[in-house]
Order: C-alpha cells, then structure tokens, then sequence
C-alpha cells in the first residue's frame, strides 16, 4: 500500500461513520452507490478519471498499486481517495477480479450537456469473477463459469451453472459431498453462489479452496414446489439479475449436466499427473495440456481443457470420436485446410453473446462477419469426410448462417472503426440519412458546390454564388445589377454594397443540419449499430451451435495432428476392463526429450489375467495389480503417470502415444503420487497421504485405474509396510481394480505367492561396480536393492557421506543376516525385524586404501563388463563414465600411460 501505514488507518473516514448531510453532493452520490454494494470497489467516474473513496481507497493502493491520497487533508478525519486514467479500466478490473473482488462500475447515467444541475450517477454494472463479459478481462482459453448452489427440501443440493459469455446452463443434483468436489474440478468455477446453509458442502472439499463464495438466499418466489435444482436455477437467476440486469437473457434453456458418461478426476489426480500445470511450477508449460494442445481458435482450447478434466466413458462416443480424428489424421491436405480457415475465426459463441448484451464493437462484429464467411468453404472441406459420422454432422450443424452473413455484409462498413462514435461503421450506401450527415460531417463544401450549380443552373444567373459569414452564416449572393432576377422563394438576408445577400429554406435547413451534423451522425450510426447487434441477437442460439460445432472440429483437427506428427495411435476398445500399452511413451516427456530417445515400454493390465485381449506374448505377463519396484530415478512414476495418461488421452478423444493400445473403458483414474503436506488444515505429509487414500479406497471399481507410489513411507518401517500390504490386498480383493503399486517395500513382493492377480515387475538397472545405469526398461519380476546411496551419490552428496553410508549398510545387512540365522537355528518363525542402530557392532574401521586405489578399481571394473550386454546408449554412458574416472586417477598415473608405448 503505497504511502499508507498501518497506524494511518483509523485516522481516515469509512462510509460507515459518514454524515452524508455533511458531504458535497456528488460524495452523497459515491456514499449512496457504495451502501448499496458493499461488497463491491466502486469506481466512481469522474470526468477522466475513475475514483475510488474511503474504505475502496484503502483496498485499492494495495490491489491495485495506486498512490493514496485524500479530500479535505486538513480536517482531522479525512476521506482517502486514489484514482486512474479511464482508459486503465480493463487492466484494473483484471487485477481486482484476479484477488477474487467484485467491482462496480459507477458511470454518469445522463448526458452532462443535457443535464439540469447536478449530472445523475448510479451503478450502471457489477464485474464479479464469475459473470464477467468484458473482453479485457477474460483469458479466451479459459471458461469463466458461476456455481449455484441450493440444498434440496429433501436432502441432496442442487446445482446450476453456468458462463455468460458463453450462454451456457446445466443443472444437476447430488446427493453426496464427493460428487460436489468431482465436479468443482471439472466444472473450474470461478464463483460460487450459495446461503448460508450449504456452506458444509463446500467447507470439507479441498477443491473449494480459492473460489469466490458469495452468500445469497434462494429467492422466496421460486416456483410452488421446486425441485433442488430448480432452488439452484431461480438463486443464479435472481444474482445474475442483481449484478448484471438483463443478462439473464443470455443464457440457454437449462440442459442436464451429464455426470455418469464422464470419467472421475479427484483435484489430487489432476495435480499428481500434471493434467493442466506443473506440480512443481503451477505452470502451464510442461503440463499435460500444453503437449497435446494442437488447437487454432480460443474455443476449441477451452474445449479441449475441458475434455481432458472430464474424459468420456461412453463407448460409442469415443468410437465416433476416433473415426473423426483418423480420417482427418490420414487426410493431411484437407487437415491443412481446415486448419488454416480456422485460424482466421473469431470467438463465435462469445462475440454473440457480446452483441446480444449490446457490449460488441464494430470490429467484433466484423470478425463475425468473417467468421461466418469461412463457412462454406470448411463445409466444403467437410463435404468428403463421409464415412467419419462426426464429421458428417458437424458439417450439418454449421449450415444456417447465409442471411445473417448477408446482413452483415450489407450493413458493416469493410474495415469499421473501434468505436461508433469515431464513425465508418456503417456501410456508405445502406442508410441515406446517415449517409447526408456523414457528408456533412466530412465534405460540406461538396453539397455547397452542388447546391451554387444547381441555383445557378435554375436561375440561370451564372454569378451566383454562396458565401458564409461568421456573424450571418450561409448565404446566395447575386450582384445588384442581376437581384431583380432573384426567384420569389430567394428571402433576403442583407445588402451589401455591390451585392444582395439572399436564404432559402434548403440553405437555412442544410445550416441547421450542419450545427448538429457531428452529434445526429453519431445518433443515427448509433442506433443502426444498435439495429445490427439486435439482428445478430436474433441468432444467437444459431450462432452458439455453430460455435460448438466449429469448437469440436477444431479439437478433432487437433488430436489428428498431433497424433500424424508424434506418431500416436487409434486405441482400440475391449467391453472387460484392460490396459494394454505396446512401446509405450509419456506425451509430455518424449517431446521434452531429443527425438529417438525416450525408452518406451509394453504394459498390461486385465481385470482378468486369463482373458485372451493380445496381451500373452508381453514380456511382463498381465495382471490386474502389477507391484513395479526399483531405485528412484528409474522411471517408475513415469511409467505409472504415462498409463494413466494414455487412458486421459484415448477417452477425451485422442490417439495413444503407444505402437498399439488396447483399452477398456475406465470410470475413474484415482492417485496418490509424490508428497506434500495442508498446512491450511493442519495435515501432515502422511495425513494427507492416508486420507487420499482412504478416498481411493472407497471410490476404486473394477473399471478404476488406480496408481499408488510408496504407500506408507511416511512411518515407521512396520506401520508403513502393515498399512501398504492391507491396501494391496483390499485392492486385490474387494475393489479388483487395475493398478500399478510402486513401492521400496521389498517384502510385499512376496505377495504374488498369495495374491493370484497380483504379479510383480521391475524398472531394471544396470550394475557396473558401485555405479548403476538406468536403461527405464519395464521387466518381469521383483528386484533385491533400491540402489539408494548409488542414486545418492549421483545426486551429489559428498564422497565421505556415502563411503560412510555403504560402510552402514553393509553392517545393517550383516546384522539382520546374523539375527535370520540365529532364529532358524532354533526353529523359530522368519520374520521381519526392525534393527536398532544403536544395537549394530561397532563400524569397522577402513582398510587401508592401496597404493593406486583409483586404477585398481578402474581395472576391476573392466574386467567384470560385458559389452554384449550393453545397448549402444548404455555403452556411450559406460564409456563417459571410465573417461571421467580415469581423468581422476594421480597425475603420476596418468604420466605413466601418456608415455606408455
């Protein structure tokens, strides 16, 4: 807060304390529009200037980074004020709306020249993060949505949302508070809308957090007996009334929000697989999103974001869907084509809805006209795509538009102005009044010097001519030889001395119309724009479907696209649950890396092992719960995020990036990857890993896709290992889910004995002495070492703490050995024991290094390699490695192999 401390606040006035007998008039006017929004910044107009007073001042030097001033400085108690240029408007509306503010816009409601005394100002908008339709502030590939919610007389909540810019309203009912928070992350409200009453909806759902909660009470005329969602509908309808009049008729009738034909994505799956933003950098770039976004248009952008947060599970749906992305995938030309007269569309759904508002400018109007204009030619396009259903009825739903584009043609100026008031919006010829003003306006001295020759040409007095003069204005001077040849309607207007000076009623109107040509010219463009935005308002239910088929294309195009150029292919469907991957990859990864050299890998998972889905000759066999161990930086979490991944893909209608794919349809993929702490709830690590589990747990099915990584290590050995072999089990016996268990625990792989669907795997390494190599490769089986201090050491930890670290695991290991052999010795159980560190032996000193220790272990290691065993990538990385080593040996080493024959 620029120039404000603390200690200086109570020292100015709130609108609460303020006397409005004692204020100047127009500070009762701003007094009266904040009273009325309290909730609000109100930025008051005046003149060039949009002010903010009292209470807003204070908040807005430290939202908006204003310098804080004040009225009356000298008295005791002064008001605080701040302000901006009128033209900073958008940029601060942004910036309050992005804290999560609401803003009312405070504008003269008269024309000042008009106006009798004091100019009338009210609140002529209300800007909230949820109903916004000013272009200024709205990211394009971004929905910008408002969530009502209203608790049913008979249990349950309903639910109404919906995004004005777009004219979008589904409504729903739930009954539970996990369907709320599934669908909080898939809908990405900006603002809820809600009494008091259903607040315990919202408080245990961590997705709840960060959205704008506005408390308003479901009005008391809704309906005789309404349903939950019916509340919900008449509580949005009654606010959208309150911050926005008017703006209810921009919303469609009220369409059921599909909630079962979606795939389930908890906001912890969305975080750990990285679906919208990094994890680590909450940034687009590097995300999901950003990999696979092969969109042109803003629409088919948020169309797309939205598929990815809520997959389809409907079979038949993805099957359409995937013929529309293959034939376009093998048709490049007409790909290109599409794709190139997409590039040129405007945002049709919003820009309709703008104009419905009355909110459009000219140049909106003009790309619509574009955009409308490109039609025929995509549908032409689309005429040969006739085997792809998909297709063939978007080509159908952009039909319809050829007389609005007509009007628009006929009516809109080639290249409009940005605004009405700049003139050139309207096209010369469609309006002959608008056209004598515009005229009049621009070329006066034309009608002047048509008029003289028409006069003279009637009269036939070839000296003629009109004059102006400051003080007389226009004038038809005839010299006094000829004034007896002045017609009878000429009325004389002065005598000059070798000339009379003469009006007529034309020249006497064509004045007035000159006196108020600019202000009648701004009129009647004003109201034949009005006219346009009307015709286009007409349509706009045209125009929104028009706006979804273009959408939906565009996405096609895009999965077409990306799966031509990073060589993804079409899945294909099974009716049992099954994850069947050929060769593998992780979208975001692979293009991160140099092409070629991303390891690729086969994966299957089968509710049933047994059943013949193709999946017999993978070198790891299918299992329904597949236990994957290894050393960190392996490849584990990446194996498990691109399966899940695959599944994202396939069901929001892309191609897999695999060589072949078979899928079953999945209902939810559930995660519990990485870790991290609430400290907002005062949650641990492991709390807030025990309770993303217990969710998982509750909510897996057999059609789940469940991906746990290192379950229970937040505890001791034996809590943590207790806890991971019972959720294995639970998994295995009562949900049946597919799933990939990554896991340190080495004793749980001994489950497979017990488990039948449960087999183990592991992300293999090479060992070249004390060094390891990672090859990322998927193979059958458990592994025996974590190779922990050899990731340590590549992580950089000093050289004496991981000699030190080794000499502690080799007597960690001897131990347990000793104690295993004792209780076998007298028969007694195998079990796992958690050793005492202060029970170990006494660490045994270090031998004596050797003369040359570095050359002998260089030697050593040599002499133990294979290179048959080694992939050219890997032998390039063992070659780096003994280079390195030898450059590290003693000099004298070295000078004795420099001069070595």
């Amino acid at each position: 807060m620029t120039g404000l401390h603390d200690r200086d606040v109570p020292h100015y006035l709130t609108t609460a304390e303020v006397d409005p007998d004692r204020l100047t008039p127009v500070m009762r006017q701003v007094v009266d529009a904040k009273r009325r929004h309290p909730d609000a910044l109100v930025l008051f107009r005046l003149g060039d200037f949009y002010e903010m007073f009292f209470e807003d001042a204070l908040e807005g030097t430290r939202l908006l980074d204003l310098a804080l001033t004040s009225r009356n400085k000298n008295d005791p108690r002064p008001i605080p004020m701040c302000g901006f240029p009128h033209h900073a408007l958008p940029g601060h509306v942004q910036k309050a709306l992005e804290a999560g503010r609401r803003v009312a816009v405070c504008e003269q409601l008269e024309d000042a020249a008009l106006a009798k005394g004091l100019v009338q100002r009210g609140v002529t908008r209300v800007i909230t993060p949820g109903v916004v339709l000013e272009t200024e502030a709205l990211d394009t590939r971004l929905p910008n949505r408002v969530l009502a919610l209203a608790p049913g007389k008979r249990g349950g909540l309903g639910l109404a949302v919906a995004d004005v810019t777009t004219g979008e309203l589904h409504v729903a009912e739930i009954a539970h508070p996990a369907a709320l928070a599934v669908l909080l992350v898939r809908l990405e409200p900006r603002e809820i809308v809600l009494p008091n009453r259903a607040l315990p909806w919202l408080d245990p759902i961590a997705a709840a957090r960060g959205i704008v909660r506005t408390e308003r009470e479901v009005p008391a005329g809704v309906g005789r007996d309404p349903t939950a969602s019916d509340a919900a509908v008449g509580l949005l309808q009654a606010y959208l009334a309150e911050v926005r009049p008017g703006s209810l008729g921009l919303l469609e009738p009220p369409r059921p929000l599909g909630i079962s034909a979606h795939l389930e994505l908890s906001r912890e799956a969305v975080q750990h697989l990285e679906i919208l933003t990094t994890s680590r950098t909450g940034r687009r770039k590097g995300s999901l999103l950003d990999a696979v976004d092969r969109t042109v248009t803003a629409a088919g952008g948020r169309l797309l974001r939205a598929l990815l947060l809520a997959p389809l599970a409907d079979r038949r749906a993805l099957e359409l869907r995937h013929a529309a992305v293959d034939a376009l995938r093998h048709d490049r030309p007409t790909r290109e084509a599409l794709q190139a007269a997409l590039r040129h569309q405007c945002d049709l759904a919003r820009v309709a809805t703008r104009a419905a508002a009355c909110m459009a400018v000219p140049r909106e109007l003009a790309a619509l006209r574009e955009t409308l204009a490109t039609l025929p030619v995509i549908r032409q396009h689309l005429d040969g795509q006739t085997e792809a259903v998909a297709l063939a009825g978007l080509h159908a739903d952009l039909d319809g538009t050829a007389a609005l584009l007509q009007h628009l043609q006929q009516t809109l100026a080639d290249t409009p102005r940005t605004t009405v008031a700049d003139g050139g919006v309207i096209r010369p010829g469609f309006d002959a009044a608008l056209d004598e003003l515009v005229e009049l306006t621009t070329d006066s001295h034309a009608w002047l010097a048509r008029f003289e020759a028409d006069e003279r040409e009637q009269t036939g007095i070839t000296g003629l001519r009109v004059t102006y003069n400051r003080v007389s204005g226009y004038g038809i001077e005839i010299a006094r030889s000829r004034s007896d040849q002045a017609p009878a309607h000429y009325h004389r207007k002065q005598t000059l001395k070798n000339a009379e000076r003469y009006t007529t009623e034309a020249l006497v109107a064509f004045e007035r119309k000159l006196l108020s040509a600019e202000s009648d010219r701004i009129s009647r463009e004003g109201e034949l724009y009005r006219a346009v935005c009307s015709r286009v308002a007409q349509d706009v239910s045209l125009l929104r479907r028009v706006a979804a088929a273009l959408a939906e294309l565009d996405v096609h195009l895009g999965f077409a696209e990306l799966a031509a150029t990073q060589g993804y292919v079409r899945p294909r469907w099974v009716d049992e649950p099954a994850l069947i991957l050929r060769g593998s990859r992780h979208p975001v990864v692979e293009q991160m890396l140099p092409p070629g050299s991303f390891v690729p890998n086969d994966l299957a998972l089968q509710g049933n092992p047994a059943a013949e889905l193709g999946a017999s000759d993978l070198e790891v066999a299918p299992a329904q719960i597949l236990l994957v161990t290894g050393p960190n930086m392996a490849g584990k979490s990446t194996l498990m995020r691109q399966a899940a991944l695959a599944v994202l893909l396939a069901q929001a209608g892309g191609f897999v990036p695999a060589d072949d794919a078979v899928l079953g349809v999945h209902d939810a993929v559930l995660t519990r990857i990485g870790a991290a702490d609430d400290i907002a709830e005062g949650a641990s690590t492991f709390m807030v890993e025990m309770r993303e589990t217990a969710w998982l747990l509750e909510h897996a099915t057999p059609r789940t896709l469940v991906l746990l990584d290192e379950i229970g290590r937040g505890t001791s050995t034996y809590d943590g290992l207790s806890i991971a072999w019972a959720v294995i089990e639970a998994l295995h016996d009562h949900a049946r889910c597919l799933c990939l268990f990554a896991t340190h625990y080495h004793e749980l792989t001994a489950l497979s004995e017990k488990l039948p669907r449960l087999r183990n795997a592991h992300v293999a390494v090479r060992e070249w002495g004390q060094e390891i190599v990672f090859v990322h490769r998927l193979a059958p089986g458990p592994t025996n070492r974590s190779h922990g201090i050899a990731v340590a050491r590549l992580a950089g930890l000093p050289a004496e703490v991981i000699e030190r670290a080794r000499r502690i695991l080799a007597q960690l290991e001897k131990s347990a050995q000793a104690v295993q052999q004792q209780e076998e010795a007298v028969d007694r159980p195998r079990v796992t024991r958690q050793l005492s560190f202060f029970d170990l032996p006494p660490t045994e000193p270090a031998p004596a290094p050797p003369v040359d220790p570095g050359l002998l272990a260089l030697a050593r290691d040599l002499c133990r390699l294979d290179p048959d065993d080694l992939t050219p990538r890997q032998a390039l990385v063992v070659v780096a490695e003994l280079a390195a080593r030898a450059r590290q040996l003693p000099n004298d080493v070295r000078r004795a192999a420099d001069d070595a024959p």
